[in-house]
């Protein structure tokens, strides 16, 4: 059956992709769109010819949010169903409008059990893998039909050639809810039914989403950056300095930490020394919200429980190259990397240009508070309390 998934892809091909959105900020291919690449805590995993990113119900906290939405319409169904049925049962000329309710309430429960199937006995990821050998991207995903609860949601594998593939930018400002202003930014892969060259007209046929929603536009160009490089450039499977996501393992903790209690996030207080007032403030923030937090929480905790990893077929991870490296390993490589491009870059400097390089950098690593600042500020301080306290007995003597 795990051989099938790309079989059950063509039986199943995804719907065209609604374009109709405001027009997204393309990313090429082939070009570099920033000198800051960096993943934002996408990658899952990395294997010797591919990486795999993570797909928008693990990175975002929308998992459980669709059983809390389903549950909720659930409930309403019922009342709905309630009141049509007393109408039905009452007769006389509202049994129209009792019909109509009963109506209403099915389409209610039709609602309710797309949003309870979106998120129960489902997959706790929808990853994409990259591989730079085959030059082949890989999107496991459920072909979701939305508009028909009852209908089976076959479980596929999209194969497309890495030439046929377009970073995009979706999204801007927005009012959540409808009035609160906010910015998100969602990163996706726009895919062309052909190889996408300099002048040649295609047209998208998919659209695979790459990571969590975004507040700023340039984690996701930083995102695609890193995915380009990787496939392009021999760049590293994860950036220097970053870890590999949270999302493809399970442990009770941190589903209820990608439900919303971050403080449970493994290493979430490492960097106290470095951010005591971010720790600080995020720990209170958590503590005011604590009550709907575990709510949400809870339902996170429950998708995932009932929930399966997501996996590849055998013949994917061959040509991967067999199973997920070790993070150890992964952080060495991308170290080792980074040393070399710093000698390269360091050859390259001249004597001018490295001097002011190293003045920079130590007067970016020079602390504020300096002994004579701190002396210089508190001998301020000292004369504005000698003035103040001096201004304070003038006034009393002149009362008196």
């Amino acid at each position: 059956m795990k051989e099938d998934l790309m079989a059950e892809a063509e039986k199943y091909p995804p719907s065209p992709p609604d374009r109709g959105h405001n027009k997204p900020r393309r990313l090429s291919r082939v070009s570099r769109a920033t000198e800051h690449p960096h993943a934002v805590g996408a990658v899952n995993a990395a294997y010797l010819n591919a990486i795999e990113i993570a797909g928008l119900p693990s990175s975002a906290g929308v998992k459980g949010m669709g059983m809390f939405a389903g549950l909720c319409m659930l409930v309403g169904s019922g009342y709905v169903w309630e009141f049509g049925l007393m109408i039905l049962e009452d007769g006389g000329k509202f049994t129209v409008a009792g019909l109509l309710f009963v109506l209403m309430g099915t389409v209610i429960l039709g609602v309710a059990i797309t949003f309870l199937r979106s998120d129960l006995f489902s997959y706790r990821d929808e990853p994409t893998l990259f591989n730079r050998k085959t030059r082949k991207v890989y999107a496991f995903r459920r072909r979701r039909q939305m508009k028909r609860p009852w209908a089976r949601w076959p479980l596929v594998i999209d194969v497309y050639d890495w030439e046929q593939i377009t970073g995009e930018i979706h999204g801007g400002f927005q009012l959540v809810g409808g009035s609160l202003p906010s910015t998100r930014y969602r990163l996706v892969a726009a895919v062309s039914d052909q190889p996408t060259t300099r002048g040649r007209k295609t047209k998208i046929i998919d659209e695979i989403i790459l990571g969590m929603d975004e507040t700023y536009q340039d984690d996701c160009v930083a995102r695609w950056e890193h995915i380009r490089r990787y496939m392009e450039e021999d760049g590293p499977p994860l950036p220097a300095g970053e870890r590999l996501a949270l999302t493809r393992g399970f442990s009770h903790r941190l589903a209820f930490a990608r439900g919303g209690l971050w403080v449970l996030i493994p290493g979430f207080y490492d960097d106290f020394r470095k951010e005591p007032i971010g720790i600080i403030l995020g720990t209170l923030a958590q503590l005011i919200t604590l009550p709907a937090m575990l709510m949400f929480a809870f339902f996170r905790w429950l998708a995932e429980v009932t929930s399966k990893a997501p996996w590849w077929p055998e013949a994917v991870l061959r040509d991967a190259g067999g199973a997920p490296l070790p993070e150890d390993q992964v952080h060495a490589e991308a170290d080792a990397l980074k040393r070399a491009q710093e000698k390269i870059r360091e050859a390259a400097l001249d004597d001018e240009e490295r001097h002011e390089r190293d003045m920079i950098k130590a007067k970016a690593g020079k602390p504020f508070w300096t002994t004579e600042r701190k002396k210089f500020a508190i001998a301020i301080a000292a004369v504005i309390a000698v003035v103040a306290i001096g201004k304070g007995v003038q006034a009393w003597l002149s009362g008196t």
